[in-house]
Formats: structure tokens, sequence, C-alpha cells
């Protein structure tokens, strides 16, 4: 490999110094919270608790809601009581553990609680992320240098990166995977055409840790063994030589890097035998969070107002578009590179929820920029061989692209563009603004963490669908009229079920229970539960469960039947054809009479993103 011009190496580190200046002074206040800490976890558990599978629940969560790092520990999942196993694979973990080390040895040193989540370990961790986009920065300028002139290589690599969500999702998630990620899709770029030209075995050993690494952190990286792959295959006849070397002349050396890349899987798999008696455990935790293989929703992930890639990092079209050039002037790269991209979209579309919840832009990209850095490089080597009329157009149309995603960058982090409730009517209403302007906030996409209960009805802007009954009397008489009472035998009563498509075209809609509930004895209201739920495969999501004492008012002394009234919001549609729920749940039996219970779903008017959101507030 050639080795990096001084000067590009200069500029390579102004454009290194300005980024880590960005980060290190936008610093969320909690690194170590939330998702961040389902990959950290295994970290303090093992090598400060000594309890690897959360035995001590309670003395663990003590600590974590003294740091406030995360509101429910769903981040683990209780296989028998007293027994957790971690939800999140354990390569992050493996990503974190240097620097989780240096934190402990500071906290051991210092003032500060040795606890895993006192500021050394935040603030070592930070250093960390800063450290891994260094690495991965220098590694792909190597790669650039080696394929493409100077001036398109600091040109690609300030396009991937100050044009890109890369800069925010340093700043916001930086504990992420998508940080270490990207490091490591640039160290496969710079390890495989050395390991492909001399087979050597600590380069392959390299490429292998590397490759399998990734693979922990998120099984979806596997899908970087086409890199090595595909590399320097430019026709079906070399296609058949690379096999041919891989799999024939060369497979002992193929061996080695299969062997490190199983050596990380057999961690996972003797991680999962250990901790559920099982090599395999595939329960994520959430049944509305899983793979769509047969129904991507591609379409969404790179043109929706919601969270398009394309609509967000705009400058990711041209980039695209470079696939055009490298194919002529780069061929060895350009098959690597379009099925690596092309697989990676189609793997983050699949995910259920495809818009990522809290992240600017699609943020499963980061980690394949310095893929993409190959057709900006190429397209750059284009522009920089045209007339300079036209490469002055083009240079200044790329110049106002990466400026214009640095004012969204600041945009997401000062709140004015929203992390997940956008549409297509409030980024017109924001679009290139500084403040939000009055009234926009009504065109997001319904806000479903507020409380929606009788006092928070729908208003304008719904129209209420064919009431649909539920059968509480299990089939005799009439359930509208007659008192029923609820079987003590029966654990589960009146339930009901109805396709989502078959309530509202819509993202959202209300579901109203009403019903009247007679009562012998106040005391067993708290006994019976109302539940609404969506399932998807069998498996419920967006459970919501209340007592019927808190859905009616506290009965006067002769008073026996009480008006009953619940509002369910739907969650995060996963899929038009999942099912609707609903059913009443008596855990402990007791004597109680239900009447009239009928559930009446209220649906946006107005379709999806460009609806008016009724605000209760």
């Amino acid at each position: 490999m050639k080795r990096t011009s001084p000067s590009l190496l200069a500029s390579l580190y102004m454009v290194a110094a300005f980024i880590a200046f960005v980060v290190w002074n936008n610093l969320p206040s909690q690194i170590i919270a939330y998702d961040v800490l389902g990959y950290y976890a295994v970290l303090p558990l093992l090598f400060i608790y000594n309890d690897l599978t959360l035995a001590n629940h309670e003395a663990f969560m003590a600590v974590v809601n003294h740091y406030e790092a995360t509101d429910v520990l769903y981040q683990m999942v209780e296989i028998e009581p007293g027994r957790w196993v971690m939800k999140y694979p354990l390569g992050m973990a493996v990503f974190y553990a240097p620097f989780f080390f240096i934190g402990h040895l500071l906290a051991v040193l210092g003032p500060w609680p040795s606890d895993g989540f006192s500021p050394p370990y935040h603030y070592a961790m930070a250093a960390g992320s800063v450290l891994y986009s260094a690495v991965g920065i220098y590694l792909l300028s190597r790669v650039l240098h080696q394929y493409f002139k100077r001036g398109a290589a600091l040109a690609s690599l300030i396009v991937v990166l100050l044009g890109s969500n890369w800069l925010v999702t340093h700043g916001v998630s930086m504990m992420m995977p998508h940080i270490p990620l990207f490091a490591s899709t640039a160290a496969v770029l710079w390890l495989t055409p050395k390991w492909l030209q001399s087979f050597h075995s600590k380069t392959g050993l390299a490429l292998g840790f590397v490759l399998g690494l990734s693979a922990l952190a998120r099984p979806t990286e596997a899908w970087l063994a086409v890199i090595p792959l595909l590399w320097n295959v430019h026709s079906t006849s070399s296609l058949k030589t690379r096999i041919g070397l891989l799999f024939k002349r060369n497979i002992r050396a193929t061996l080695k890097v299969s062997a490190m890349v199983l050596a990380f899987a057999a961690v996972q798999l003797m991680y999962w035998k250990w901790a559920t008696g099982s090599w395999l455990y595939t329960e994520y935790g959430n049944s509305g969070e899983e793979m769509d293989w047969l129904t991507p929703h591609t379409i969404d992930f790179l043109f929706s107002f919601r969270k398009g890639w394309f609509i967000y990092t705009p400058i990711m079209i041209p980039v695209i578009l470079g696939f055009i050039p490298l194919w002529k002037h780069s061929r060895e790269l350009f098959w690597a590179a379009l099925v690596f991209i092309a697989g990676s979209i189609y793997l983050a579309s699949s995910w259920s929820t495809w818009w990522y919840a809290a992240s600017f832009s699609q943020r499963p990209m980061v980690q394949v920029l310095p893929v993409l850095a190959l057709p900006a490089a190429a397209g750059w080597s284009i522009i920089q061989r045209s007339k300079r009329t036209v490469r002055g157009i083009i240079v200044s149309a790329i110049a106002l692209l990466v400026l214009f995603n640095l004012f969204q960058s600041w945009q997401f982090v000062r709140g004015i563009l929203p992390a997940d409730r956008m549409t297509k009517a409030y980024y017109s209403a924001i679009f290139l603004r500084t403040q939000i302007p009055e009234g926009a906030k009504k065109l997001l996409l319904i806000d479903r963490v507020k409380p929606y209960d009788v006092h928070h009805m729908p208003a304008d802007g719904y129209r209420a669908i064919e009431p649909i009954i539920m059968p509480v009397d299990n089939g005799s008489g009439d359930p509208m009229a007659n008192p029923v009472w609820l079987p003590p035998e029966c654990e589960y009563a009146g339930s009901v079920s109805i396709s989502y498509d078959h309530i509202t075209a819509s993202d959202h809609a209300f579901l109203v229970l009403e019903g009247e509930v007679y009562v012998e004895d106040p005391d067993v209201l708290a006994q019976v539960f109302v539940i609404m739920t969506l399932t998807k495969n069998g498996k419920s999501y967006g459970y919501r469960g209340e007592p019927l004492n808190r859905l009616v008012k506290t009965p006067a002394e002769a008073e026996r039947w009480l008006p009953l009234q619940f509002t369910y919001l739907t969650p995060e549609i996963r899929n038009n054809s999942d099912m609707v729920t609903l059913y009443l749940w008596q855990p402990t039996p007791v004597r109680i009479a239900l009447r009239r219970f009928k559930v009446t779903p209220w649906a946006a008017i107005n379709h999806r993103e460009d609806a008016l959101i009724f605000d209760p507030q």
C-alpha cells in the first residue's frame, strides 16, 4: 500500500480535529444508558459484580436507577426467576472493554465510585469512541489514497464525514455500534487487498478478527465477508478465479480467517448455552422488532419524510451515482462495493422498526460509509477532469449539500428536527428555519409517549368506525343488554381480535372501550384488568393493561353499575395485517358482572405522515 501523502494527512488531521472538537463539546449527559446499557452491562456485571445472570437483580437496578441509565430493564430478558440473559450480542462489550478497564482503573485510583457508571467510565467510553473514529478515518484515507488521487481522496472523506449523518451520530449516539463498526468496515477495506496479495497469516488473522468481532457486535455485519470475496472481481471468469483462489489453492489461509470468525461466534453460542441451556437463543425480547425478510421497508427507508436516508442526507444521491464512474474506471472495486451497499440497504430496511428510533437520518448506514467513500472518490475524479465551468457548478452544489447537512444536523441537535415523529408537512414548516414556527408541532406524527385516557378523547380530524362488540357472554344472550358474570374458571374473557387494516389505513388509531361494570365489593376492581395489544406472528407488542379501579369512578354506597371507559392509542404498526387484540384478564377469580361492552375505533381522517394529528394539549 502506498504511503498517505503528508499534505493529505495534514488536511485529514484538520478534519479530524474539527470533528473531535464538535463531538467533545456536545457530549450527552448520559452516555451509558438505554440501548447502550444493553451492550455495556456485561462488563460491570462480569468484572465488578460477579453476577452475569443478574441473580441480585435489586442491587444492580439500584445502581442503574441511581444514574438514571434506564426506566425499565428492557435490555435483558428474565428466562426464569433470578436468571437473566443479555438481549443484545456480546460484540460491543469487546469493543468497549479496553476503555471500561481504563475507566475502572481511574475510578479505583480516584475519588469516584468503582461501580461501572461513575464519571470516569463515561469519559473513557467517549474517548474510546473518538479513538475508533480516528482509526477508521486514518485507515479509510489509506485505502482511498491507494486507488485515487489526493484531491479525490480528501474530497471523498469530507463528503462522507461532514455531508452524511456520521457527525451527528457520533455526537448524539457515540456509544452505539455504528462508530466502532465504521472503523471495522474501514479496516476490512484496508486488510482485504493486503491479504489477497500475499495470503499472509498475520494479515489473515487480523482480517478474521475484524470480521468476527463485527458480526459478534451485530450479526448482520457478517455481510462484510462479501468484500474479500468480491474484491478485485470484475467479471464471471474473475469470480471463478477468486473462488478457486480462496477455496482451493489457498484453502489453508481461508480456513485461518474462517476459524477466527467462528471463534467469535463460539463465544456467543457458549454464552447462550451457559445462560439459557440452549446453544441458540433467538428471543429478542420484543416481538415488534424483528427482520421482515420478505417485506423490506426499502422505499420508506430511502425516501420517506419519517426517516428517509436520501431525504435527510441528500448528498448520498450523488454518492450513489458515483457507482457509474466506479464501474467505468475502477471496476476492480465496483462489484464488491455495489453488492455490499445493496445488501446493506436490504438488511437495514428489513428491520421492522426501520425508522431506528431517536436517530438523524438512517443511522445503520453510518457503518457502511467507508465503502460509499469509493464511489464518492470515483465521482470526484470525474469532476476534476471536467471543464472548469461544469466543475465549478458541481463542486458548488456538493458544497451546498454538505452545508445543508450540517445545518440539518444542527436542527436535530437543537430539537427543531425531531428524532422520530417527522412528517412531510412538518419538514416543510421547519425547512431552513432556526426556530420552530408557531403551531408547527401539530403537524408531527402522534406523540405516543403522552397518556391518552378518558379526559383526552379524539377531537377534530378523526372519525368513528363501526363499534366492535366484545363477546363477554361467551355467545349466549345479548351482550349489549344482559349482564354477564365473569366465569371464575376463565382467566381470560371477552377476547376479540381484528386485523389493523380492517380498522384504518392511517398510521394510528384510538380504540375506545366502553361498558358498565357491576360491583358488589369495590376492592375487586383492582383484580380485573383490561388488556389491549397488537400481535405480530402470535406475539404481543404495544401491550397496555389497566385495572378496572383506574377506569371507573369511586362508587357511591348505593351505586353498583359503574361506567367504564378506556382509551388505547395503537403503537407503531409493524405490518398492517397485525392483529389488534382486546380482552379482560382476572388472574384471581372475582365476582363481577359486565354489560354493554363495545370498542369504538377512532381513525385519523387524513392518511399517515401528511395528517394533521390530534393533540390533546
